[in-house]
């Protein structure tokens, strides 16, 4: 069969410095004799869905490259329609926060996942629903929801993990717990929480392993619920969070489950592969599909 390749780039990753990289992407295609159609991405999922369901349709692609980080990653499960989903597809990461490909192949260089997405054989990897928006990477909120805000509205010159890094630092020692309720495993507990992250990957902001036991491939996501935690402490605690030593303190829950619900006191921001959004309620289920994603098998 002829390899035709999708391209599904953000051109705006990376603080617009994306555009380099899909001149590598298509120079790479074209010496290996592939030929390739480019979707430029925007903000609108329906929008993306129908520039896709247009270029299946008129390119009949054999494979999808992701050109982007997670967040560009996040807008194409959630773009692809439904008679997509058997395509595989590559990640080339090329944004500013690349932490589900660091994750999936270990070698997240780009050069090594143009390699991988030449040879790579796919592997089907879990997908996960919030409410009404897919994930693959993971979900935060409290603590992690406010530095993910504040990223948002208050950017600063550092890029990647130096500024997931500066934000924390910024609100470490201001941020004030609130009593959440989680359901999971039957089980359901009212505490004053600091944070929980619900995840598929075990990394999070370019260096975070707040969920390190954490398979992609294990139909169960990894909870990592962190109880109020005081001021005195925090500085410690970030530094054994930062390397996934933290799994034995008392001042919080880990623990594998395969449906989440969350309240929350109020509306609060949160995030989702890394996405600013704001809800209350928060139900974290399995979605029906899983993307079958290029990988080099040893």
């Amino acid at each position: 069969m002829t390899r035709r390749t999708l391209i599904f780039h953000n051109t705006f990753a990376a603080k617009g410095k994306n555009r380099f990289a899909l001149a590598k992407i298509t120079t790479f295609l074209q010496q290996e004799g592939i030929t390739h159609h480019v979707v430029e991405t925007i903000a609108d999922v329906e929008a993306n869905r129908y520039k896709l369901t247009k270029a299946y349709e008129e390119f009949n692609p054999t494979e999808i490259w992701v050109s982007g980080g997670d967040g560009t990653l996040h807008l194409f499960i959630n773009s692809l329609p439904e008679n997509m989903w058997h395509l595989p597809v590559a990640v080339i990461p090329s944004g500013t926060g690349n932490d589900f490909i660091k994750n999936y192949t270990g070698k997240p260089a780009f050069e090594n996942c143009l390699t991988i997405a030449l040879n790579g054989s796919p592997q089907p990897v879990d997908v996960w629903k919030c409410n009404n928006r897919l994930f693959i990477h993971g979900f935060g909120v409290g603590f992690d929801g406010r530095i993910v805000e504040s990223m948002m509205h208050s950017p600063s010159w550092f890029s990647g993990f130096l500024a997931y890094y500066y934000h924390v630092i910024r609100h470490l020692f201001t941020y004030r717990e609130q009593v959440f309720t989680l359901t999971a495993n039957g089980n359901t507990v009212s505490f004053p929480c600091f944070m929980v992250t619900v995840a598929n990957s075990t990394t999070f902001g370019g260096g975070f392993k707040i969920t390190p036991k954490a398979i992609i491939t294990d139909n169960l996501l990894d909870v990592c619920a962190i109880h109020k935690v005081s001021i005195i402490k925090r500085g410690r605690c970030l530094k054994m969070v930062e390397k996934g030593k933290h799994l034995h303190l008392p001042i919080l829950n880990y623990f594998t489950a395969d449906k989440v619900v969350l309240k929350l006191p109020q509306t609060m921001p949160a995030h989702i592969d890394g996405e600013l959004f704001y809800e209350q309620e928060f139900e974290i289920v399995k979605h029906s599909k899983q993307l079958k994603i290029l990988k080099l098998f040893k």
